[in-house]
């Protein structure tokens, strides 16, 4: 099955590396990052965040709903970020890890069932809503907090958690948002669509941080 991605088990030693994997098909790549870094109040209107979405009856999401799923991703993920990674000509240090944010995990949800649903692959929902604007839905927004950063990565056709880690960080782009210093937080899920014709599974990464006006106090990130 041929895996296409963007940029959006538990067993210890099942972590994937940095190096970069060959795909048995050249993957399209692209990758996307959204800052919102104005200083913003309750009277202040930014972005329009108003709309729903309901996934058709034969889409199934697997997300932190299944703690495995949840667990396995973080390891994977921060065990990059421990370790450091060199993301196509650039290495990228050893960072701080992300935690698991429920608002980040609803938004990928919603996201990765709709395309799912609609066999779908964009950062940008059928409808034009950004992917910065599917996350403000969920409440994760920059009321009460300096600076917002918020990111994505998305994937499509990959089965396992450790295939889309190595599809993810084996392009550039989307390893350097998974190393990013300027995140926080993380919230993952997987499509499956038993009716897909040409892929089943959608797969997509919300990263974010809500940077409080005193900055983190371990790095001050800015």
């Amino acid at each position: 099955m041929k895996n296409l991605l963007l940029a959006v088990s538990l067993s210890a030693v099942l972590f994937s590396s940095c190096k970069k994997e060959k795909e048995a098909t050249s993957p399209q790549v692209s990758s996307e990052i959204g800052l919102a870094l104005n200083r913003t109040d309750s009277t202040d209107v930014v972005y329009n965040i108003t709309g729903s979405f309901s996934a058709a009856a034969n889409t199934t999401v697997i997300a932190a709903a299944d703690e495995a799923f949840r667990t396995e991703i973080l390891q994977r993920v921060n065990k990059l970020r421990s370790e450091g990674c060199q993301c196509g000509s650039t290495y990228m240090p050893p960072v701080h890890p992300l935690k698991w944010n429920t608002k980040l995990e609803t938004a990928a949800s919603k996201y990765a069932a709709e395309m799912a649903a609609k066999n779908w692959f964009s950062h940008t929902s059928p409808d034009g809503t950004a992917y910065y604007t599917r996350i403000y839905r969920e409440g994760y927004t920059i009321k009460g907090f300096r600076f917002l950063n918020t990111g994505e990565n998305i994937a499509r056709g990959q089965t396992s958690i450790e295939n889309v880690m190595k599809s993810w960080t084996g392009s550039s782009g989307h390893c350097k948002n998974m190393m990013s210093k300027y995140y926080r937080d993380l919230g993952v899920a997987m499509g499956y669509n038993a009716a897909g014709k040409t892929y089943k599974t959608y797969w997509v990464m919300d990263l974010g941080a809500q940077v409080p006006f005193g900055g983190f106090p371990e790095d001050k990130i800015k």
